[in-house]
């Protein structure tokens, strides 16, 4: 089974467009900005996280094995993220200053993200952020921070960081649920606390 996180806003790995069960292209008008792509050997699912549509023109395109967007380019540390706290992450780098390198991982599969990748951004940075918007025990996180300091250790220059949610499960009220969720203000501080300022 596989896993590949669909963010529209930042182009869909499959050019606006879901694959059937058989692997032929079937033409959607929309896409969720925000969802999971599913793959399994009974074929795809869709789950929707519930956070909007968006039209989508992008040109059909071929998912690879592996692929990551830089959503922006950095030399001061290195953001991991995806899906919906791409955006959050790109506002936290501006309003803080901080020269952040935030890569868009794409995939949720550990053995589809390009670590090459990855690992190309932590040697030019030496520093890692990992952010998240979901519940801190249901994150990620953990196992991509494993990956990082098991393939750079040697590369790092401080601990790796992790932005996530809170301890809370979702709940009803969407002012909770949004309240519980990471976002720019978490990613900022973060950033804030990876990147020493220099002494005026």
């Amino acid at each position: 089974m596989k896993v590949h996180h669909l963010n529209c806003a930042t182009m869909c790995p499959h050019g606006g467009r879901l694959l059937s069960g058989t692997g032929s292209l079937r033409t959607q008008a929309k896409l969720i900005c925000h969802c999971l792509l599913i793959e399994t050997s009974e074929g795809l699912v869709l789950v929707d996280s519930g956070l909007g549509t968006a039209d989508v023109s992008s040109p059909e395109r071929t998912v690879g094995r592996h692929f990551l967007l830089f959503a922006r380019p950095g030399r001061d540390c290195t953001v991991v993220t995806y899906g919906a706290m791409v955006a959050p992450a790109i506002a936290a780098a501006e309003e803080t200053g901080i020269d952040a390198e935030i890569l868009d991982l794409r995939t949720l599969d550990p053995l589809g993200i390009d670590w090459a990748a990855v690992e190309a951004s932590l040697r030019r940075t030496n520093r890692v952020l990992i952010a998240e918007q979901v519940a801190r025990g249901l994150s990620h996180g953990a196992r991509i921070a494993q990956e990082i300091q098991e393939r750079c250790f040697d590369w790092l220059d401080a601990e790796i960081l992790r932005v996530t949610g809170s301890e809370a499960s979702p709940v009803v009220s969407r002012p909770l649920n949004l309240a519980a969720l990471g976002d720019a203000a978490k990613v900022a501080a973060a950033l804030r606390r990876l990147v020493p300022v220099p002494a005026a």
